[in-house]
């Protein structure tokens, strides 16, 4: 019986053996191919290196100027057209600002007009004893100019009875 584990541990000292030189056959190749690798990447760094300092050796500084002056007048542009842009936004909102008030201004006269024309209208059995209206009293249309001029004038005296503090125009 001492025989076969005699026999068993020298079979088992050969395989360990045979492992450890394939191991280390092994670790010897993947060193090489490493190797190989690291060499192959250093050629390719090593002529990137000379393209790049070739590249800085061309370099141009007059070219550059060039560009850095173009990029500087497209952004002068690019800041006037901002600002024209912003110019016209707040034109535009002055003129819906106008307008709203011209709004608030015609519904207000017209809600005048409405009360006057109820408080001053005369009752239907009033119109039959009225006598027929007479035809140098009709008053004459009015023009679009002059409507807009007596509005403009509205639009001060409301402006300025505003600016007094919140009274009331004088009519």
């Amino acid at each position: 019986m001492s025989s076969w584990i005699i026999a068993l541990f020298l079979l088992f000292c050969c395989a360990a053996g045979i492992f450890l030189i394939y191991r280390r056959t092994r670790k010897r190749r993947q060193n090489r191919l490493k190797l190989r690798l690291l060499a192959g990447r250093s050629q390719l760094l090593e002529g990137e290196i000379t393209n790049q300092i070739q590249n800085l050796r061309d370099f141009d500084e007059d070219q550059l100027n060039t560009l850095r002056l173009e990029a500087e007048n497209a952004l002068n542009l690019l800041q006037i057209t901002l600002i024209e842009r912003q110019a016209h936004l707040l034109n535009y909102e002055d003129l819906a600002h106008l307008q709203r008030f011209k709004l608030d201004i015609l519904n207000h006269a017209s809600a005048q007009l409405q009360t006057q024309a109820t408080t001053t209208a005369p009752h239907p059995t009033e119109t039959t004893a009225l006598a027929p209206a007479q035809p140098g009293a009709e008053t004459a249309p009015k023009d679009r100019s002059s409507i807009e001029n007596e509005l403009l004038s509205k639009i001060n005296k409301l402006n300025q009875a505003n600016k007094r503090g919140g009274q009331s125009p004088k009519k």
